[in-house]
């Protein structure tokens, strides 16, 4: 397998299909994968799902001096442990009133304190280090706030945070509207401060793209096997990092963009690779599994219509890559698509050059990263989830 810059290869795990051996790139000097150097994982730190009562859990996050936020969305519950794992109590629980939960949304760090977001109540909570509830703050609900953007007119509304900062200002996606109606709005990421301004700092990929969406009459359905656009965000809020995928030709292509939360863009990469065509049986069963036509819709254009467009939209090959993890420290995380000898991750530098590779442990995904430790979670043979600390080792 080889990668040249501007590219990442991995091997695909298709029954019946074998991986092609090299990835093409618009760079002219290949180099070889084996001469990025392979980091290992030592296990340190394991909460066993079985003795923690894990049942599903969202984005696991670590603050920088190791204490770990377990959010438990089924239990409208956050737990908290040190840095040794062991439990320092429980946030919250289903409720509408003083440190509870409709939807642990967004769970994240600013520096020893909580922050929570609940979608449902659309209001953060920030707790302290002792897990006491310190203070919440209301997100205006339908409202429009007038944004500082280059354009007149110009309103946000649905701000959804997923972090803070040390000053009180936010950070998080919103909807942009531009001019007195909502015929021309985007998604944004803005920063919110204490006075309910806002400031612009980078527009993510538009969910509603027809690279990933397909739309009749007004109603919308994903792309079968299509690579969804990802927005990432480290555990501090301090760096954000898009994920795109182009898929139409045999010659597959996709982006990493990177952003500090003061907007600058600090890279933006394109990586091409020889795909791996989609099998048409392959691509008939899953549409056929995804809009069935012995189901009756209520509601929108019947089954048919989507496997008609679906037919015509079906990619020309798997995506090479599947998750993106940002970290403080400025590195990125591509999850490649997995092997039947497992999963390998390939770290970007912080200028988004290939610099290591590092195999994952089966049914684990990163969480979480910092300079030399990352934080999976690794689901056991019964589908539930433990949380694991590795130190990564060259």
């Amino acid at each position: 397998m080889r990668i040249i810059p501007g590219a990442c290869a991995a091997l695909f795990a298709v029954k019946g299909v074998r991986a092609p051996a090299q990835v093409l790139a618009s760079a002219a000097t290949p180099f070889e994968t084996s001469r990025l150097p392979r980091m290992k994982l030592v296990e340190e730190l394991r909460l066993v799902a079985a003795t923690e009562d894990f049942s599903a859990i969202r984005r696991v996050s670590v603050n920088r001096r190791g204490s770990i936020a377990v959010p438990l969305p089924q239990e409208f519950q956050i737990r908290s442990y040190d840095s040794t794992g062991r439990r320092t109590g429980a946030i919250g629980r289903k409720g509408a009133g003083p440190g509870e939960f409709q939807d642990v949304s967004a769970v994240s760090w600013v520096g020893d304190t909580l922050f929570v977001f609940d979608m449902g109540l659309h209001r953060v909570s920030y707790f302290g280090p002792d897990n006491r509830l310190l203070r919440t703050v209301a997100i205006p609900r339908g409202l429009n706030l007038t944004a500082k953007t280059s354009a007149t007119d110009s309103t946000i509304w649905g701000f959804s945070p997923f972090a803070a900062f040390a000053n009180g200002e936010m950070i998080g996606e919103a909807r942009l509207n531009i001019g007195r109606t909502s015929e021309s709005s985007r998604n944004v990421l803005v920063a919110q401060s204490s006075r309910n301004t806002f400031r612009l700092i980078a527009t993510p990929p538009s969910y509603d793209d027809e690279r990933w969406m397909m739309w009749y009459s007004g109603f919308g359905n994903t792309v079968p096997f299509v690579l969804q656009p990802q927005v990432r965000w480290a555990s501090d809020g301090s760096k954000i990092a898009f994920l795109t995928a182009d898929q139409r030709t045999n010659v597959g292509k996709f982006f990493v963009a990177v952003h500090d939360s003061g907007g600058k863009l600090l890279y933006e990469k394109s990586f091409s690779y020889r795909g791996i065509p989609i099998p048409g049986s392959v691509a008939d069963s899953a549409i056929n599994a995804s809009f069935p036509l012995r189901v009756a819709v209520l509601e929108g254009p019947p089954n048919s219509q989507w496997q008609t467009l679906a037919k015509k939209r079906m990619p020309a090959t798997f995506s090479l890559v599947e998750r993106i993890v940002i970290g403080g420290d400025g590195r990125t995380w591509l999850t490649l698509r997995a092997t039947p000898s497992g999963q390998e991750v390939v770290v970007l530098d912080a200028r988004g050059a290939p610099s290591a590779v590092v195999s994952l442990p089966r049914n684990a995904r990163i969480e979480q990263t910092d300079a030399s430790q990352i934080w999976v979670t690794q689901r056991d043979g019964d589908g539930l989830p433990s949380v694991v600390r590795y130190r990564m080792r060259r």
